[in-house]
């Protein structure tokens, strides 16, 4: 049977509040003693169940309804729900004494609540902190006693003169987003379409977080905030959120980087401070950020595979620290450390992380540490190989074995500081040799090395050798009692045809070619120098026997009147295209064209004639 005259539920109001107002205006009794009268406990108003809004609407005459869409109300699987929308326990702050003085201080002149204080549901919610109709922060703090928030609406625990201290000393301030964003979710509104797959107290939960770590660090401790620092780091992390993963990973980013000043590598749970705890230990609450979170922590930290992380184990791992590849592979990680460096693996300190802190590519990372392992220093080069140092540096200078760091996209060792060579470049270039020494040694009646035929011709090793790859020395054997690179053979007679014309042979003087070029004599001794494409010199020397100038070299004439022919200088271009040889040279460098003889004065240098 109902209580006459209808005392009737204003929207938004709490069930404590409405009891209280029944209680006192229809039994003259206060609401712990018309509770104790009517079987009820002050804790079944917190979040009714069904049997107990039957009794409470049986007993006011206000339809069940109404009081459904201003209670709280239990949901499935242990969750509560306000109109419609389902939160865990923890978002209603039941055990809290929270209210907008302003707000009781006009309930005494409202007619609505007859002259009695007014509960407000909004008050209950965690991410509520600020009134959203006098624009001032709540008042909220621990309840003194069980029964301390219905002493406050039944005019207790302030009087209205000190709610008027309270309201008097406040500094205003407008809701945060975070909050708006509640109350519009409760109140039906469309909220922001990405927030609203989720359940409020996850996004509540989760932009606070996240604003705690940016504003405070990654070790915060969200226990010793405020309420006014809580409130800012919701309005802080819902921003982000509003971006969804991509504003996620920007956050992870930038409390990632408030380590950087370590100079060591780093669990995540260290890492990521108080993110990943929390995350970690709340796997509902904190569900949105879960999945995200785990794939940024996969992609930018060096995870062993079968590592678990958040409940799931690591299957592949993705990324390895200088550290943990070291320790994987048995190699130094200094030198390791240098190898990644040079091949870009590793960006310098002073533009990001410590080295430490850095992680790249599982995979790649391991097949730079093979070619470590399988690498020998430069000065130990010349022994594997059974050469001289001159010879051994000349092979590393013109990539015919590499260094550690390997080649670019076009195939062009990359510039090095290391002084490590790959020791399966060096089998494969003797491979190579090997490939091409078809013949028994035997039948070469003047074989020389490669090192002795450079010193005995005046002529590079690495030419001697561009001639043997080319196929412009044909010759070729291989002596088994010898090991390395001198145990490849060349035929002297062979090499000589190559560089010398017979004695007899039609040539002409140095200052006879200077004249016919154009140039002076230090360019044609320059001529003598330049090799073609396969090593070989472009004109052969002649040594005369007899006359005035014998023992001295000469151009052969059929090999010079055809390089004549080809090729002519830059004063001569620049002549026939009546412009300053500077400005021809300039176009010619711009345009990537380089002299076949580049003289010591530029405008004695020789281009090809079809440069022009």
């Amino acid at each position: 049977m109902a209580l006459l005259p209808l005392v009737l539920i204003i929207s938004g109001e709490t069930l404590i509040s409405y009891m209280t107002r029944l209680a006192r205006c229809r039994a003259g009794m206060s609401l712990r003693a018309f509770l104790m009268f009517i079987g009820l406990r002050p804790t079944d108003l917190i979040a009714p169940d069904p049997p107990t809004l039957d009794r409470i609407a049986a007993l006011s005459g206000v339809d069940r309804d109404m009081l459904t869409d201003t209670a709280i109300i239990p949901d499935i699987a242990g969750l509560r729900s306000y109109r419609g929308e389902p939160f865990a326990s923890a978002f209603q702050l039941d055990r809290m004494v929270s209210f907008c003085p302003c707000c009781l201080i006009e309930d005494r002149a409202s007619h609505d609540a007859d002259g009695h204080r007014i509960g407000r549901q909004i008050w209950e919610f965690a991410p509520i902190r600020t009134c959203p109709r006098h624009n001032i922060p709540l008042i909220r703090r621990l309840a003194e006693h069980d029964f301390e928030l219905i002493d406050l609406l039944d005019d207790g625990v302030y009087t209205d003169t000190e709610l008027g201290t309270l309201a008097d000393k406040a500094i205003a301030r407008i809701p945060s987003p975070l909050q708006v964003h509640i109350q519009n979710r409760f109140e039906g509104l469309d909220g922001e379409e990405r927030q609203g797959v989720h359940r409020v107290d996850q996004v509540a939960a989760c932009a606070t977080l996240l604003g705690a770590c940016l504003q405070h660090g990654a070790g915060v401790r969200m226990a010793d905030l405020t309420q006014d620092q809580l409130d800012a780091a919701g309005a802080c992390g819902f921003d982000t959120l509003s971006y969804g993963e991509t504003g996620l990973r920007d956050v992870f980013d930038r409390i990632l980087a408030q380590i950087y000043k370590q100079q060591r590598e780093m669990p995540p749970a260290t890492a990521y401070g108080s993110l990943f705890r929390h995350v970690d230990q709340d796997q509902d609450l904190y569900a949105p950020l879960r999945p995200i979170l785990r794939e940024h922590i996969l992609d930018n930290m060096s995870i062993a595979a079968g590592t678990v992380v958040f409940g799931t184990p690591v299957h592949t791992r993705r990324n390895h620290s200088v550290r943990s590849l070291a320790r994987q592979e048995g190699v130094s990680s200094r030198r390791l450390s240098q190898v990644l460096m040079h091949q870009g693996f590793l960006i310098p300190e002073e533009l990001g992380k410590p080295h430490q802190q850095q992680v790249f590519d599982a995979a790649a990372g391991e097949v730079v540490a093979d070619q470590l392992k399988n690498a020998i220093p430069m000065n130990a080069l010349a022994e594997y190989l059974h050469c001289d140092a001159t010879t051994a540096a000349a092979l590393v200078s013109h990539g015919h074995v590499s260094r550690i760091g390997g080649r670019n996209e076009a195939g062009v060792q990359r510039p090095s500081t290391l002084d490590l060579v790959e020791i399966g470049s060096i089998d494969r270039f003797m491979n190579t040799l090997a490939g091409v020494a078809t013949l028994p040694h035997t039948v070469i009646a003047h074989p020389l090395d490669m090192m002795k035929a450079a010193y005995r011709f005046h002529w590079p090793v690495d030419r001697i050798l561009r001639m043997v790859l080319s196929g412009a020395l044909k010759r070729i054997a291989r002596r088994p009692d010898r090991s390395g690179f001198r145990s490849i053979l060349i035929d002297e007679q062979e090499l000589r045809h190559a560089f010398e014309a017979p004695a007899m042979a039609s040539c002409f003087s140095k200052a006879e070619a200077a004249r016919l070029l154009g140039v002076d004599r230090g360019t044609v001794d320059k001529l003598f120098r330049t090799a073609t494409q396969n090593g070989a010199p472009v004109i052969r020397r002649v040594t005369p026997l007899t006359g005035k100038n014998k023992n001295v070299w000469h151009l052969e004439a059929t090999g010079f009147m055809r390089f004549r022919e080809e090729h002519l200088t830059l004063a001569q271009a620049a002549r026939d295209k009546a412009i300053e040889p500077r400005d021809l040279a300039l176009g010619l460098s711009a345009a990537g064209i380089t002299p076949v003889v580049r003289a010591a004065r530029f405008e004695f240098s020789l281009y090809p004639r079809a440069a022009f």
